[in-house]
């Protein structure tokens, strides 16, 4: 079978102390808890096909456990006339250091950037059973809020349960963290139940 990788710096490892279950950041009495993942092996990554990455030209990879449920769910939603599109899926440590470096250039602080951005290590997307989802028919709506007011983000509030998927971070969530309608993760097997244990609640 072949695959299509994006790129890894092997070289590029993370710090003991960036391998602590949690990663916190503080201001005042506000507080944003970030959960350690190890990232994916490239034996168990596969590209999501007919679908590439705009921001960074590659495919679009999930874990091969997550591959056929999400195929299932886009499939389901096109019977309805829903258009449900996959914008970025795994990802490498090397490539959220640098998501989350620009996300502090352009939020000014480290406590601010982790509201919206994961530090390097701490992202689901390292997993490869996360995804972030877009409206084929709005992509103006793209990675932003208003994605919930989509009819795609209406059908995934109904039926993603039924093929193993769940939001990441809705309104309120105990982490902290920005509400994301676009981010979803796979648990719909035990192993990836595992996965996202100490982050379920």
């Amino acid at each position: 079978r072949q695959r299509q990788m994006c790129i890894r710096d092997r070289g590029s490892n993370i710090s003991e102390n960036e391998k602590d279950p949690t990663k916190e950041f503080t201001k005042g009495e506000a507080k944003i808890v970030h959960f350690y993942f190890q990232e994916a092996s490239d034996v168990n990554l596969v590209p999501i096909a007919g679908f590439i990455s705009k921001d960074f030209d590659e495919a679009i990879l999930l874990h091969e456990d997550a591959l056929g449920p999400m195929n299932w769910l886009m499939n389901a939603a096109k019977d309805e006339g829903i258009s449900i599109i996959p914008l970025s899926g795994f990802r490498t440590v090397e490539r959220q250091t640098f998501l989350f470096n620009r996300a502090i250039e352009r939020h000014g602080s480290e406590f601010d950037a982790s509201y919206l951005s994961a530090p390097p290590g701490y992202s689901e997307h390292h997993t490869g059973f996360a995804i972030d989802i877009g409206d084929g028919e709005a992509p103006q709506t793209h990675l932003k809020y208003a994605f919930e007011n989509t009819k795609a983000y209406a059908w995934m509030l109904a039926h993603a349960s039924d093929f193993g998927f769940e939001l990441s971070f809705p309104k309120d969530n105990f982490q902290g963290i920005s509400f994301e309608p676009w981010h979803w993760r796979y648990v719909g097997t035990d192993k990836a139940k595992q996965v996202f244990q100490q982050v379920r609640q």
